[in-house]
């Protein structure tokens, strides 16, 4: 399954927003927002795992 590595997005996107931004590129099996684990906001990257 490729895995993307995404990084310089905006702090306020959403696992919701990410997925359906690569909806278009493939099924997206996965698509998770790296939080901070104190204030639980994004850290800035993210990453898509796609089906095969």
């Amino acid at each position: 399954m490729p895995k993307l590595f995404i990084r310089g997005l905006a702090w306020y996107t959403t696992d919701a927003i990410l997925r359906q931004g690569f909806e278009k590129f493939g099924e997206v099996e996965e698509a998770v927002v790296v939080k901070d684990h104190d204030t639980q906001r994004s850290r800035g990257f993210r990453f898509v795992l796609f089906s095969r």
